[in-house]
């Protein structure tokens, strides 16, 4: 059994100044990205509850008492703007995170967004769609998060490829690609999932595994990396699709020389083979697999055996490290923001990921062992892994 300790179970506030509490203060709830105006409500309003049964809405504003606290209960990423009682503003956060209980291996959705509109469809790839949603959520959806989307006839999962901000009012727009129906003008609200141990509103990315031999997987198996190393070919069988939550995946890069064989019903086919040096995602949508070489999006698996200077054009490939091979990483600020590289090492010795300039996790550089393996993405500024 583990324990923690105990959260303060109101939300409570301060004035900044004097630390006395902001006895009839008023919070804001809206959308991220989105402006909130003092007196006014939210053009883009994010609901609070009173309790965890989600059923009571709060007002918005929400009152605080004489201790400067109330009972907020959040269903997904929100901004807080916080004002004392005369109007004056405290402080404004985007995307607080309701942090939700997790179980250990289920994909759970959190709520994002009912003021949802279709975007378009990609003209050569029918599986690929976009939606609009207000304010700037580009950090609520980035690429890889996996979305579910309510339209007519019931849900849909997708994985999202991208997310730009711009127009006036200003807007989101996600372009997803989508497993068996993409996203339709039907679209009335959207969902990010989350799973124990990963970074709410984006897919994380969990311990990478060597595959050496023939393996049968299960739940507690899901959302993981599995890099195969077998001279004479590997087989790896996934859970029915039906048994695991829909957006729930497994990732899977061949480092040869044997085949890797997933068994199964995959796009509607019987079993897939990988080849050496290639890699793919297969994804549940609740009832059949589904497979994207390189999903995450990534495009390709590219081996290094040497030192590499990764490039612009790299971007979203998956890199696979072995003899020790170090790889320096373009200054973050020259990439999108949100913009990653996958990267694993393969091989016996440890390799080194080193930004050109900057930092990454706060440090001058990333060091993985065998089989280790990250997703490096830029915020703009410096690089981060995760």
């Amino acid at each position: 059994m583990s324990v923690s300790i105990s959260p303060y179970p109101r939300f409570k506030a301060f004035y900044p100044a004097t630390g006395n509490p902001l006895s009839g203060g008023q919070l804001y709830t809206a959308q991220p990205g989105t402006t909130v105006q003092f007196g006014l409500p939210p053009a883009y309003p994010m609901p609070t509850y009173t309790d965890s049964t989600g059923t009571t809405q709060n007002l918005n504003p929400v009152i605080l008492d004489g201790n400067g606290e109330a009972d907020v209960w959040l269903s997904g990423y929100t901004k807080f703007v916080l004002f004392d009682v005369n109007g004056n503003l405290v402080w404004s956060k985007d995307n607080v995170s309701s942090s939700p209980a997790l179980q250990s291996v289920s994909l759970q959705w959190v709520p994002q967004s009912t003021q949802v509109s279709y975007g378009s469809a990609n003209a050569t790839n029918p599986q690929i769609a976009s939606f609009v949603v207000p304010g700037n959520q580009t950090a609520v959806f980035l690429t890889g998060t996996a979305v579910l989307a309510t339209i007519n006839g019931g849900a849909v999962v997708g994985i999202v490829q991208n997310a730009s901000y711009g127009g006036t009012p200003g807007a989101t727009t996600v372009t997803a690609m989508w497993f068996s129906t993409p996203v339709n003008s039907s679209v009335t609200a959207v969902a990010t999932g989350i799973v124990a141990g990963g970074v709410p509103g984006s897919m994380p990315v969990m311990p990478t595994q060597a595959l050496t031999a023939n393996m049968t997987a299960n739940t507690t198996n899901l959302f993981q990396t599995y890099v195969a190393n077998a001279a004479n070919g590997v087989s790896f069988t996934p859970p029915a699709a039906n048994s695991v939550p829909p957006g729930s995946y497994f990732d899977f890069i061949n480092a040869g020389p044997g085949d890797l064989t997933i068994i199964g019903t995959i796009n509607g086919a019987a079993n897939q083979t990988l080849t050496p040096l290639t890699g793919e995602r297969i994804i549940s949508d609740g009832t059949n697999w589904w497979s994207t070489p390189g999903m995450g999006p990534t495009f390709s698996v590219v081996p290094k055996s040497a030192n590499y200077t990764l490039l612009v054009s790299d971007l979203y490939h998956q890199f696979m490290a072995s003899n020790a091979a170090n790889l320096t990483l373009p200054a973050a600020n020259g990439v999108p923001s949100g913009a990653f590289y996958d990267i694993f090492n393969t091989g016996a010795s440890n390799a080194t990921v080193t930004p050109a300039a900057g930092t990454i996790n706060g440090a001058a550089n990333l060091v993985l062992a065998q089989y280790a393996g990250k997703r490096v993405f830029s915020d703009g500024t410096n690089w981060w892994a995760k």
